[in-house]
């Protein structure tokens, strides 16, 4: 599966989300700075950029 991981970032990028991009966005979740309670990855990747 590893393999695939930067195959599948570049096609469809809003379905993988990094570990660097996760840790960037968990601190803005917790400050409020999220739209909804459930977020899926892209609305993550969003937050972490």
């Amino acid at each position: 599966m590893r393999p695939l991981v930067p195959l599948v970032q570049r096609l469809a990028p809003s379905l993988v989300t990094p570990a660097q991009t996760l840790g960037r966005a968990m601190p803005r979740i917790v400050e409020s700075r999220a739209d909804r309670f459930v977020l899926e990855s892209a609305d993550i990747n969003r937050l972490g950029r």
